[in-house]
């Protein structure tokens, strides 16, 4: 269920640096970091503790097929904060994790970085090659399993086992895992587990 759009609208404060003249109105990825719905239902949706924020202008909101297939859209109407028809919110799932995204406009003065990125789990060699290569394409792949999209969105493809093994009791251990992921660009189980395993 979406969360109410007058509550992601004022919540919504404009930057400080955004550029002079601009409205403030980027498109907000509203990206709620939800728990399991809960068996009861509520009458209203109920808020997240934690929530993220991602600001961008709107063209990123014609692309968000390129992560997840949508769930559910709404449009703008008239009398509301943006052009009559385009789309407004959107719904979706990564790796069953909820998202919204909302559009807030074309003003230009938002972009992304490095400073915030999104982990993606992974328990197969198949889940991060098949990830990797959606996430990458267009983007800029870079050390350790991390990769910035065509958008520039930052993620880190990672194996689930990874942080078992770094946080291993043997430090020898833990550092020979370390020293094999240093120099990958895509992450690859098998020697993170062979040099975890090494004797």
């Amino acid at each position: 269920r979406l969360t109410p759009v007058g509550s992601l609208i004022t919540s919504f404060k404009k930057p400080s640096d955004t550029p002079p003249g601009s409205s403030g109105c980027g498109a907000v990825l509203f990206l709620s970091m939800s728990a399991a719905p809960s068996a009861v239902a509520a009458p209203m949706p109920i808020r997240p503790r934690t929530e993220s924020v991602i600001v961008s202008n709107s063209s990123l909101i014609n692309h968000m097929n390129t992560y997840a297939a949508i769930t559910r859209k709404t449009h703008y109407q008239e009398g509301w904060p943006g052009p009559v028809g385009q789309v407004m919110t959107i719904e979706f799932t990564i790796a069953g994790q909820r998202f919204v995204a909302l559009n807030g406009g074309a003003e230009p003065g938002f972009t992304f970085t490095s400073g915030i990125s999104f982990v993606v789990n992974c328990d197969t060699q198949e889940e991060i090659d098949r990830l990797w290569d959606r996430l990458s394409e267009g983007g800029a792949p870079q050390q350790c399993g991390w990769v910035v999209d065509r958008f520039g969105v930052t993620w880190q493809v990672v194996p689930r086992v990874l942080d078992e093994m770094l946080s291993d009791g043997d430090p020898e251990r833990a550092d020979r895992v370390m020293q094999a992921m240093l120099v990958m660009t895509k992450l690859e189980i098998k020697p993170l587990e062979d040099a975890y395993h090494q004797p």
